[in-house]
């Protein structure tokens, strides 16, 4: 865990689900990341303990999403699903409602292009509404045609609208800025960075950290000392 400390420092590096897990229970905030449709509670899944029932909610959502270039050298975004599995997430977005608080915040353009495929708009029609479980979908959607959808029309589907992030390895720190209401700049991605190691370093100790550190599959138990530990 001490060696993840030193990897959040580094502008750039990387980072996954423990990362955001790490800033709820820092800022003692709700933080929710979705996997394809499925919608998950970050504390409420992996550490409870820290669920004390005060938790603030952020002001938006963090989404898991493939990029993969295709044969003509363009890039796409793509949800997690079986054709797209979590192994192959490599980029995070932040997601917005309609009736959420942040949704004021949005840029200009982002807030014009909700307006057109947002709530209310054909293409949300029959989405369904919002679940920690998933759904939204019709059952008479094929599995397959849903996950080749780009991940932002996949999103619109459910009444909702992606955020673009930085693509230079600060994806999730900048997602976590804009959920977060942190000013969107290099410099402060960097001191988010920074707090998050800190904190990281101060609750190294704290076995339910330990666990959640594994349960989000960045840390295996046969790594040595610390795992072993961990999963006393």
């Amino acid at each position: 865990m001490l060696r993840h400390a030193l990897e959040l420092r580094r502008p750039g590096r990387y980072v996954g689900q423990f990362a955001l897990l790490l800033y709820a229970v820092m800022t003692k905030r709700r933080l929710h990341l979705w996997e394809g449709n499925t919608r998950i509670d970050l504390v409420k899944t992996y550490a409870p303990v820290y669920d004390d029932g005060s938790l603030e909610d952020v002001l938006g959502d963090i989404v898991a999403c493939v990029r993969k270039g295709d044969a003509a050298g363009f890039v796409h975004q793509y949800p997690v699903s079986e054709v797209h599995p979590l192994d192959q997430v490599n980029h995070f977005l932040a997601l917005f409602r309609e009736d959420a608080p942040g949704s004021a915040s949005l840029s200009r353009a982002a807030a014009s292009a909700f307006a057109e495929t947002g709530p209310g708009s054909a293409a949300a029609e029959a989405s369904g509404e919002l679940s920690e479980t998933g759904a939204g979908f019709s059952a008479a959607e094929p599995a397959a045609e849903l996950s080749a959808l780009p991940v932002d029309l996949f999103y619109k589907r459910l009444g909702c609208i992606t955020v673009g992030t930085v693509c230079d390895g600060d994806c999730a720190i900048d997602a976590l800025c804009t959920v977060g209401g942190h000013a969107d700049r290099p410099e402060v991605r960097q001191a988010l960075r920074e707090r998050l190691a800190g904190a990281l370093v101060d609750r190294v100790a704290e076995k339910s950290l330990q666990h959640a550190f594994i349960a989000c599959a960045e840390f295996l138990p046969q790594d040595g000392g610390e795992a072993e530990g961990a999963s006393a």
